[in-house]
C-alpha cells in the first residue's frame, strides 16, 4: 500500500509541474500612420480706417498643422464677394463700389498668394508650400488695400476660403 501512495503523489507533482511549464511566443504589433493636415486657426486680415489714395497695408496669419515631414501647399481662392481671377475686391456693407485689395505670401508684397497651381480661380498668384512639423505652424497673410477717392464710404468685407492640399 505504501508504494501506491507514493507512485500517486509523484503522478500528481510530475503533472502539476508540466501545467505550470512556460511557453514561449510572439505578438506582433503594427500601425501606419498616413499623411494628415488641418487648418487650426485663422486670423482675419484687418486693415483698419484707411483714406483714399493711400494703399494701407494689414496682416492675418492661417494656422496648420500637418504630420511631421508631410509636404502641404496653402491655397488662397479668388474670395467670395466681386472679385475676379485677378483681382480680389471687398463689397460694401451699404453703397455700392468696390474696394480693390490684395493678399501676398511675402512681407515685400511681390508674391501674390492664390490658388493658380490648383484650383484656378485666381490666376494671378500660386499656393503656398510648406512641410509639416507634428507641431502648429503659422504663415502670415500679408495684405494691401488700395483706396479710391470714388469708394463709397463704409467698412468692406470679403471672405477667402483657404484650402490645403497634401
Amino acid at each position: 500500500m505504501k508504494k501506491t501512495i507514493y507512485l500517486a503523489l509523484a503522478t500528481a507533482l510530475a503533472l502539476t509541474a508540466y501545467a505550470n511549464a512556460d511557453i514561449g511566443g510572439t505578438l506582433s504589433v503594427s500601425a501606419s500612420v498616413v499623411a494628415s493636415c488641418e487648418i487650426n486657426s485663422t486670423a482675419s486680415v484687418v486693415f483698419g480706417q484707411i483714406s483714399a489714395g493711400v494703399a494701407s497695408a494689414g496682416n492675418g496669419s492661417i494656422g496648420v498643422r500637418c504630420t511631421n515631414a508631410t509636404t502641404y501647399n496653402i491655397a488662397l481662392d479668388k474670395g467670395g464677394s466681386a472679385g475676379t481671377a485677378t483681382q480680389r475686391e471687398m463689397v460694401p456693407t451699404s453703397g455700392s463700389s468696390l474696394l480693390s485689395y490684395a493678399l501676398f505670401k511675402d512681407p515685400g508684397l511681390t508674391q501674390q498668394w492664390g490658388d493658380s497651381d490648383f484650383a484656378n480661380t485666381f490666376t494671378d498668384g500660386s499656393s503656398k508650400s510648406a512641410t509639416g512639423s507634428g507641431l502648429d505652424q503659422t504663415h502670415t497673410v500679408h495684405g494691401q488695400v488700395y483706396p479710391a477717392f470714388t469708394d463709397d464710404i463704409g467698412d468692406y468685407t470679403d471672405s477667402v476660403v483657404v484650402t490645403i492640399i497634401f
